[in-house]
């Protein structure tokens, strides 16, 4: 049994993946033939996975091997108040760190959509 921080990215990685296809820990313990509780025990870090199920959860969620194992930095927020301006007004700007993708590509469709209105 292990709780490291590399298990911990590896257990959180796959719970992010499983939950974008919409399956439950059962379905998947199912797929890909273990106990729901095995397959829970890997997501939270708990147990190591073993080697041999790697490819067949690639299947399954269609990704990777590697995005099981990428760290994830924490998505951050940065509001910024900036009233140096000369004229006193304020320079309201939003700093935004998203290291998903896809959390990127719609939060610029967002914003093109409200530019474009």
């Amino acid at each position: 049994m292990r709780n490291n921080k590399t298990d911990m990215d590896i257990g959180k990685n796959l719970r992010i993946v499983r939950e974008k296809k919409k399956l439950s820990q059962q379905e998947v313990a199912d797929f890909i033939g273990v106990e729901r509780k095995t397959y829970m025990n890997w997501e939270t870090g708990v147990s190591d996975m073993k080697s041999i199920y790697i490819p067949q959860l690639a299947e399954l969620f269609n990704c990777e091997i590697t995005d099981f194992f990428k760290t994830n930095a924490t998505n951050r927020v940065i509001n910024k108040n900036n009233t140096d301006n000369k004229d006193g007004s304020a320079n309201n700007s939003i700093i935004v760190l998203v290291n998903d993708k896809e959390v990127v590509d719609e939060i610029v469709k967002i914003i093109k959509g409200k530019i474009q209105s």
